[in-house]
């Protein structure tokens, strides 16, 4: 099983000579790029300008080398730790051409020519370039359309001078300096002409997902799904506007597909340097309206992604959207490729049913139904998994081979995520939802998390939600319809803005209204009772994930809980793997059983303290000498299994699918 990759793997790619095979069209504003699926006649693969559809030989220039020794970099899960959309190590690096081809490619002048060995291996701004300081190590790109003050903070930095050139406006004087400088007609359109010379070397499929919600989590399913059986890449941060889809662009290697998710703020220019062969639009809602106006202004803003697409692009569209009509009009204008989703009738991937309890789903599929589970709560993330089933049928894979990649995805930080924890000394169950809200998705969360949570007490910790423009008031105050219905007890607000859904609800749900979220902390854990649960959710500028982080560092006892494990890799099974593993887990002292999956995996339930759980885990990834592991995967569960550790037997599996 391949892995998802959010950076390169030790590969260094050198543009073996410039680019002008590719330069006449770029220059004379060709906006996108396709690679094609047949070679040309040479035998080479080709790339065409959308503009003219002429073939161009590329594939001469670039040549592949793998480092010698270097660490393989693949990792099992997306990590989204870090804030950086581009690690630049000397490890790994994409180049476009040496800095004479640049200086053709983007009709520019250096000041000073930078060291012979530079290439543009990474694109950054000047602010993230100053953040690393001695840690740059490899040739970066920047762009200042401030010279002066951009080369004095460089130049009281620690940042080394043949490691970074800068993009700077060929008007007005600029200083000597140690820092080479190309200078160019247009700042602006020279990061767009850079940009998309690096996507025309890249031959992957590029899969980009936008909309007011659900963003990040389609595009982090997406991934994942993908990364089943493929080499993925996806961003390591969740910065999503124009510059970082430029940076990640030259993050790409040889991967087989990368994910990129578009914000309002790569828009419209995402569509042009990304030219993908896949869009989703998830949702549209009263989100950002201080930016749009309204939705079906936002219907349309969104819609400009999809102008990246060509006549054999796929576009994937939430047909239950508000102005989905306006998303499947431009759709319709770029490509016959439409895929819709969503509960109507007409979806071509429609939600039949959706349980709360279990996660459990009903899909069907141009008429065929089928049942699967997720590892996310709410029927909003059941939809999120149905456009990833949406993408799987435009892509023409088979969709059974990655059900149980949808199944095992969990939910990402701030957007869901389920954690069990103590605060003031009660065990409580936390939903993470607070990294971004609007309204459709604030009600939507809401009486989700009350039928999920039916059978237990019900905390509503809710904060403002922000951009919503001059009815942004009666927006929180019509809440409390949603918060009625989820049979909450307590409802805890934060922010001026819900002043007005305080105000709406029924004395009884009352817990309190602070404007701070040092007075939130002060107050809930005394109004908390064990076994509670709690949701958070708010717009992330408010900072109640403060709240969670707090909560999350508290030391707290450990209760025994179950997991299942499933551990997959070329080699582990018919090498001893599954006896070793049940007597690693017995030494342990686990309760559990262990067994060979009809898919060439082992799959195996164990009970006991979380420490130990995981020292387990970290074990699994090596195994006996003979196994060969790719993956250990790892999900809390409700089962709990017989005391003692037992080894399942084979004969007794029936199924050759598990919903885990």
């Amino acid at each position: 099983m391949m892995s998802i990759r959010p950076e390169f793997e030790s590969t260094d790619l050198v543009l073996a000579g410039a680019l002008d095979d590719i330069l006449d069209v770029i220059i004379q504003g060709a906006a996108q790029w396709t690679p094609t699926e047949a070679p040309s006649a040479q035998g080479s693969p080709t790339v065409t300008s959308v503009a003219s559809k002429a073939p161009i030989p590329k594939a001469s220039v670039l040549k592949t080398a793998v480092t010698e020794g270097a660490p393989d970099s693949r990792v099992q899960s997306v990590d989204r730790s870090s804030e950086e959309p581009v690690a630049v190590t000397s490890e790994r690096r994409a180049a476009v051409g040496d800095a004479a081809d640049l200086a053709q490619l983007l009709g520019g002048t250096w000041t000073r020519m930078p060291e012979p060995q530079w290439r543009p291996e990474a694109l950054l701004s000047v602010r993230r370039v100053l953040r690393r300081g001695r840690r740059v190590q490899s040739s970066v790109l920047t762009s200042s359309k401030d010279p002066l003050r951009s080369l004095k903070r460089l130049a009281a930095s620690d940042v080394d001078p043949h490691h970074v050139a800068l993009l700077v406006p060929d008007t007005g004087e600029v200083p000597d300096s140690a820092f080479p400088m190309l200078r160019v007609p247009d700042v602006d359109r020279a990061l767009e002409q850079v940009s998309q010379a690096r996507r025309a070397l890249f031959q992957g499929t590029v899969l980009a997902v936008t909309g007011s919600v659900g963003k990040t989590t389609v595009s982090r399913l997406l991934a994942h799904t993908l990364g089943a059986h493929e080499r993925t890449h996806i961003a390591r941060t969740t910065h999503n506007d124009l510059l970082t889809a430029r940076a990640n662009l030259f993050s790409l290697s040889d991967e087989d597909s990368a994910v990129f998710e578009v914000s309002r703020l790569g828009l419209p220019g995402a569509e042009r340097i990304l030219a993908p062969k896949v869009v989703v639009v998830t949702a549209i809602a009263e989100a950002h309206l201080e930016d749009f106006g309204t939705m079906e202004d936002t219907a349309r803003a969104k819609s400009q992604l999809l102008r990246g697409l060509d006549a054999e692009g796929v576009a994937v569209i939430n047909i239950d959207a508000p102005h989905s009509d306006v998303i499947l009009n431009v759709a319709r204008e770029q490509t016959s490729h439409i895929i819709t989703y969503g509960t109507s009738e007409s979806a071509d991937v429609r939600l039949l049913s959706y349980e709360p309890g279990t996660g459990a789903i009903t899909a069907s599929c141009d008429g065929d139904e089928f049942s699967y589970s997720i590892g996310m709560t709410g029927e909003h993330n059941a939809l999120n998994s149905l456009a990833a089933i949406a993408v799987l049928k435009g892509l023409g894979r088979d969709r059974s081979r990655y059900m149980e990649a949808i199944a095992e995805f969990a939910a990402v930080e701030g957007r869901g995520e389920t954690q069990e924890m103590t605060v003031g000394g009660r065990r409580v169950t936390l939903v993470d939802e607070s990294f971004n809200a609007n309204p459709t998705s604030m009600r939507a969360t809401i009486e989700g998390f009350g039928r999920r949570y039916a059978d237990r007490r019900r905390i509503l910790v809710l904060g403002d939600m922000q951009e919503l423009g001059p009815d942004a008031a009666e927006m929180h105050g019509a809440l409390a319809d949603a918060v009625a219905r989820s049979g909450a007890e307590k409802v805890f607000l934060m922010g001026p803005l819900m002043s007005s859904l305080w105000a709406a609800l029924d004395d009884a749900q009352r817990g309190a209204h602070m404007m701070s979220v040092d007075q939130l902390l002060a107050v809930l854990p005394e109004e908390l009772q064990e076994a509670d649960a709690v949701l958070v959710k708010s717009s992330h500028s408010t900072g109640l994930d403060r709240v969670v982080k707090a909560w999350a560092e508290q030391p707290s006892p450990q209760s025994p809980r179950s997991w299942r494990l499933v551990v997959s890799g070329p080699a582990v099974q018919g090498v001893g793997y599954r006896r070793w593993i049940r007597d690693e887990a017995q030494r342990r002292q686990l309760d559990g059983w262990v067994r060979n999956r009809s898919d060439g995996r082992v799959e195996m339930l164990m009970h006991g303290n979380e420490d130990t759980v995981r020292a387990l885990i970290a074990a699994a990834h090596t195994g006996p000498p003979r196994a060969s592991v790719d993956r250990v995967t790892s999900r809390v569960v409700e089962t709990v299994p017989e005391s003692g550790f037992r080894q399942r037997p084979t004969r007794t599996i029936r199924r050759t699918r598990d919903n885990s």
